[in-house]
């Protein structure tokens, strides 16, 4: 028996015995005190959750979680928030982040503003004190180590860091989506050799460095995000390809007053297979792809009246983030969708038959082709996703072959594919397939 983790869910259970729902397997736990939220961490098992109620918890050292399938969340990024005090906290190696995930699969972050010890942008970029913006590996809101997969953050708030507000290193598949990065003090999400994940509908105004840095990191879907200046001479770019990047898909986002930092910028870029389509441009540098390479851009448009991208789904949409009113799928919405696309598919365009992976269990994260029949269609949409509606996909990829080669990480997945119908405007859409990578 682990002796450890049996007195660390004793002494959770003594602190707040009321605080357990469900089965011992999977515990939920809900917190309104720092303490509380501490010792929910300490007494953690896999599978379980915990739910923090609103109001403000300072932290001074990080809630260090090595288990699975963990799900930590608010009701809304502006009822929760965690903060620290104190510039000296989150400052080392072994308290790099409010939250940090070691080796942990499956796990969930959402609802909760990460707020940094900083009091102004002008105090995070003052280098006449011993911790300031973008100096060292930590002071970060969230660090995902040692190889975490599969694992989800959506709906959080980020300001006055003096690191970044999301750090990874040799993550795969991970999702981050409908998230703002308002004032973080070196990068909005940094990510070290990670593989397969997805960026979507996030907002990123850049302070020090950039908005998303792809450090060696292959395989990443990033759409509808919208890239900024969040002060006058800030930053060098908003998107930063560094060693050998490859593979990545950049497609529907927005870069708009960044006057003063480049779009795409390559450091020691060496990768290849940098797809970029459908971005929007606005009052950003001449140069959008600087030392970028192996790249194609396709789509790219450079405007000089600042419109409302949103709506033409381009960019970052506040609407979908639960804080807004968002995170669930209007009533009717898939229903109509589906009518749609049976009606294209009747009257048009056959639906493609799923033929690969079928309903099954298969071992290890990595690559898999997923296969469908040939419809003759001239293209096809390959969706993948954790969520049986589709609300987020883990890919989203286009396609004129009837197969696709992706990496993905470990759990469950739906994927489904559409072959377009130019008559109709629609796409014929195949049934659902799930299956299970362990």
């Amino acid at each position: 028996m682990n002796t450890s983790k049996f007195f660390k869910v004793f002494l959770v259970a003594m602190m707040f015995p009321m605080a357990f729902v469900g089965a011992a397997s999977a515990t939920t736990y809900t917190v309104d005190t720092s303490a509380e939220l501490v010792a929910a961490v300490n007494g953690l098992s896999d599978g379980d959750t915990i739910h923090i109620e609103e109001g403000t918890y300072y932290l001074t050292a990080a809630l260090d979680i090595t288990e699975d399938n963990i799900t930590i969340y608010g009701d809304s990024w502006d009822d929760v928030i965690i903060t620290t005090a104190a510039k000296s906290y989150f400052a080392s190696s072994s308290e790099p982040a409010f939250i940090w995930f070691q080796g942990s699969e499956g796990c969930e972050v959402y609802g909760i503003r990460f707020k940094g010890p900083a009091s102004s942008v002008s105090d995070i970029m003052n280098p006449g004190q011993t911790y300031y913006g973008g100096h060292d590996n930590y002071h970060n809101a969230i660090t995902f180590s040692s190889r975490c997969s599969g694992c989800v953050v959506h709906d959080c708030y980020f300001e006055l860091l003096l690191g970044d507000g999301i750090r990874t290193s040799g993550s795969d598949g991970n999702e981050y989506y409908n998230c703002v990065f308002d004032t973080t003090g070196h990068d909005g999400i940094q990510t070290y050799h990670d593989t397969g994940s997805t960026v979507r509908n996030c907002y990123f105004a850049v302070i020090c460095n950039t908005g998303l840095r792809l450090s060696g990191s292959d395989g990443f879907d990033v759409y509808e995000n919208t890239f900024t200046n969040g002060m006058t001479n800030s930053g060098w770019c908003s998107v930063q390809l560094q060693g050998d990047a490859d593979d990545n898909n950049f497609k529907n986002n927005v870069f708009t007053e960044t006057t003063d930092n480049y779009p795409f910028a390559g450091y020691s870029h060496t990768g290849t297979g940098t797809r970029i389509a459908n971005s929007i441009y606005y009052d950003t540098p001449s140069t959008k792809y600087y030392n970028v390479k192996g790249y194609t851009a396709l789509n790219c448009t450079s405007y000089g009246t600042e419109y409302d991208w949103a709506a033409w789904g381009f960019g970052f949409d506040p609407d979908d983030c639960i804080a807004n009113g968002g995170g669930e799928e209007e009533e009717g919405q898939e229903e109509g969708q589906e009518e749609g696309q049976e009606e294209g598919q009747e009257e048009g365009q056959e639906a493609p038959t799923l033929i690969y992976p079928g309903t099954i269990t298969r071992d290890g994260s990595g690559g898999v082709t997923f296969e469908w029949s040939d419809v003759g269609a001239s293209n096809y949409w390959l969706q993948l996703s954790r969520y049986e509606n589709f609300s987020s996909y883990s890919r989203s990829r286009e396609t004129t072959n009837n197969s696709y080669y992706v990496t993905i990480g470990t759990g469950n997945y739906f994927w489904r594919v559409g072959a377009w119908d130019p008559g109709n405007g629609v796409w014929a859409q195949s049934t659902t397939f799930q299956f299970t990578s362990r």
